[in-house]
């Protein structure tokens, strides 16, 4: 495929900002910011963006086609039937350490090392399930009779409905509009899915934002907002299998 102008300017522009974004996290120093609210909405969150935005650019610069042929490792693989999957660890062990280099090195927080290290914890415990090891660096902790058995992922669903609400009101849609098609997704009653937020936040310390770019979300749900009704939809569905499926004793 010819890489055209234009395509070459916006690579260009997007460059730019991923730069710009990772010049304003080196003046940051983790270590002086509080645990919670001011580290996470000063530096996680904008390196998780980072990091998200910098994976979208370099699947662009690979092109379609070498980077479907790299991912073919972990999603177009055949697994034997009586094989229960005990391949998938080595697999995605494997794709790991090709794009190590793309994790970030050498990087400290309050004296506990990231990068390179955790990755190769990940590694090692994956092909140590795929030997038949238990998981130590992917052991959970034991949960009380009718906790969830995944209360992380049940938060970050729930947050996807705030999340959606807000994207919703920076597109132009009234309160009790957005509500009802954020309620009707989750299947929840509007006055329950706003105290989720708080609870969250205490819990994991996540908070959830408006879009970053709201100029490109008004853009989005203006074209085609068939489209954004049924991402909404998705995430409900995705929520309300969670829910129906994660608790250990009782739903709540």
């Amino acid at each position: 495929m010819t890489i055209d102008k234009d395509e070459r300017e916006s690579l260009h522009f997007i460059l730019d900002y991923l730069l710009n974004a990772r010049a304003y996290l080196e003046k940051i120093d983790p270590q002086s910011l509080a645990k919670g609210a001011q580290f996470y909405e000063t530096y996680s969150f904008p390196k998780q963006e980072l990091f998200r935005n910098a994976s979208i650019f370099l699947r662009r610069v690979l092109g379609t086609k070498l980077h479907q042929n790299r991912m073919s490792l972990l999603f177009d693989m055949e697994l034997e039937e009586d094989s229960r999957n005990a391949v998938l660890p080595s697999i995605i062990a494997d794709a790991f350490r090709a794009f190590l280099p793309l994790f970030m090195r050498n990087a400290t927080y309050e004296g506990e090392t990231f990068g390179d290290e955790n990755i190769e914890k990940i590694i090692n415990d994956l092909m140590g399930i795929y030997w038949g090891d238990e998981p130590r660096f992917f052991a959970t902790a034991k949960k009380q009779q009718g906790s969830h058995k995944r209360p992380y992922r049940l938060a970050k669903l729930r947050l996807a409905a705030l999340e959606w609400d807000k994207y919703l009101e920076t597109v132009g849609l009234a309160p009790y509009e957005r509500h009802s098609i954020v309620s009707k997704a989750f299947r929840t009653e509007w006055d329950t899915i706003r105290k989720w937020e708080n609870r969250i936040a205490e819990q994991f310390g996540l908070s959830c934002y408006p879009p970053m770019f709201p100029d490109t979300a008004k853009s989005e749900y203006s074209e085609n907002p068939e489209a954004v009704l049924q991402a909404i939809q998705r995430a409900g569905d995705a929520y309300w299998l969670e829910r129906s499926t994660a608790s250990s004793g009782r739903k709540t």
